[in-house]
């Protein structure tokens, strides 16, 4: 009875410093996180505006409208150089999560 109350005591103890670690977490880290997120964030709405672009200057070429395919096409690579050069130009400015 007493190894069982012995073991108990030592489980807790260790879930007690798991929590503790957890909740450790600091400031800094969870900023660095934050930033991380969002660039996933923001690079995925970049790669999800592309391809809809690219299916609609596919889908504008089958249709016979190869000026139209080509417009969007050009747009489409104006629209992803500049948000690429935006996400660049913030982590230059800071938002680095390794210098957080």
């Amino acid at each position: 009875m007493q190894r069982q109350g012995r073991a108990i005591a030592i489980a807790s103890a260790v879930c007690a410093a798991a929590l503790g670690l957890v909740w450790a977490v600091t400031e800094a880290e969870r900023n660095k996180l934050a930033v991380v997120a969002q660039r996933h964030h923001d690079t995925v709405v970049v790669h999800e505006r592309v391809v809809q672009d690219l299916v609609a200057a596919k889908w504008a070429i089958e249709a016979g409208h190869p000026e139209r395919g080509l417009e969007i096409v050009t747009n489409a690579l104006t629209e992803a150089q500049d948000a690429v050069s935006q996400l660049r130009r913030e982590e230059q400015a800071g938002a680095d999560p390794d210098r957080l």
